[in-house]
């Protein structure tokens, strides 16, 4: 199926515009959010650190309420309530914009984006069909791919010019509006709970985490996507110093250097369709993993901006064939009524580790060069995938075919 008639399905429209519109402003708050608490707190490493930190524990949290709920309760209720309390979070946040205030909000803001996200991805399998969940995975990450890309730089631009989070948390407000606008047209009907049916959420939580163990292929699926999040969990708050301290470059740069690793997202989520087409997707997945820690460890060794900007492109474009390919074999290969948990666990593989790493930095990100730490973190990062191939796991999952 293209891209532009799953878009003439209603239902999915209204989702995937709700989803981008809100997104938007989200991402935009998050980098202004970093350059503002670097500038505040006179360029201390260490609150970037909790930032991340705060926010990636909280991230946990909701999705471990979000999987159980997103395959409870009516998703578009859910996805409104998330919508709705974030945007006083983000009014308290622009009227008082201090550090306390700030990381407090960036973690309720982040618990409620934790229900969302497992909750939406499993409510487009609901409504494009199993046949179109690839399409609409692609576009799905294309379109994230390209937030990756705009957003840093617009909001480096704007912070730059305005030093301030009013106007780019005012716009984060009218996105949360504008997506709550899209969620009410959707038209849902309440369907049965199937095996969720009568039971408590630690009971669906637990049913959850057994199916997944259950499946060697998805934990080690899980158990590689944890060592990904652990290294970019110690990358996202060194990666504005590193551009500062290694590069020599300025904030405006840092912005730069997102937006290129978006745009190649762009070129990732827009070939990841045709690749899962002639490739098998598990083994597309595979080849991305190990890929993604060697271009690492080449953009760092890069001192020239424009070669890192080439560098870190090609990374996203890795990052982002693979984020649809990991959508696919779960949507394909899980039952609908485990799907928002298996998701919600895709998160939490992530984020926790996520957590750890943004702990690390915080703890340690003074005592040791930035690109040293970085370094070692790649190299790591490369080790632990590629002596786990030779595993079971790994010649399951490469095995695993798609759901009746």
């Amino acid at each position: 199926m293209k891209p532009n008639q799953l878009i003439t399905n209603k239902n999915y429209k209204y989702l995937y515009l709700a989803g981008i519109t809100s997104e938007f402003g989200s991402y935009l708050l998050d980098t202004a959010l970093m350059l503002w608490l670097f500038s505040i707190t006179e360029h201390e490493k260490i609150y970037l650190g909790l930032s991340r930190a705060i926010f990636i524990l909280f991230l946990t949290l909701g999705s471990i309420l979000g999987g159980a709920a997103g395959d409870r309760l009516n998703k578009k209720t859910l996805l409104i309530i998330c919508e709705s309390i974030r945007i006083p979070v983000v009014l308290l946040m622009i009227l008082y914009p201090t550090v306390l205030i700030l990381l407090l909000g960036n973690g309720i803001i982040a618990f409620f984006t934790g229900v969302f996200n497992p909750a939406r991805q499993a409510l487009v399998n609901e409504l494009v069909g199993a046949e179109h969940i690839n399409t609409a995975n692609s576009i799905f990450a294309t379109t994230l791919a390209f937030l990756h890309f705009v957003c840093p730089v617009v909001a480096a631009l704007l912070f730059t010019r305005y030093q301030s989070l009013s106007e780019i948390g005012a716009f984060d407000i009218a996105t949360f509006l504008l997506g709550i606008f899209f969620l009410l047209k959707i038209e849902l009907k309440i369907g049965e709970m199937g095996e969720s049916e009568g039971q408590s959420y630690f009971q669906m939580i637990k049913s959850g985490l057994s199916y997944a163990k259950k499946r060697n292929d998805l934990t080690w699926l899980y158990l590689n996507t944890v060592f990904q999040g652990l290294a970019i969990g110690i990358l996202i708050p060194l990666l504005l110093p590193f551009t500062i301290e290694h590069l020599k470059l300025s904030e405006s740069h840092y912005g730069y250097l997102i937006g290129a690793f978006g745009l190649g997202g762009i070129l990732g989520g827009i070939l990841s369709n045709s690749l899962n087409k002639v490739l098998k997707t598990t083994h597309l997945i595979l080849l991305c993993f190990l890929l993604e820690p060697v271009i690492m460890l080449i953009w760092l060794n890069i001192i020239q901006f424009w070669l890192s900007m080439a560098a870190i492109l090609t990374w996203g474009i890795c990052v982002f064939i693979r984020i649809p390919s990991q959508m696919n074999f779960i949507s394909h290969s899980v039952p609908k009524g485990y799907l928002s948990r298996v998701f919600a666990l895709l998160e939490m593989s992530f984020i926790v580790p996520n957590i750890m790493g943004g702990l690390v930095v915080a703890l340690a990100g003074s005592q040791l060069n930035t690109y040293d730490f970085l370094e070692i973190t790649a190299i790591l990062y490369c080790a632990s995938l590629i002596v786990r191939i030779p595993i079971p796991g790994c010649k399951t999952f490469l095995k695993t075919a798609k759901k009746s």
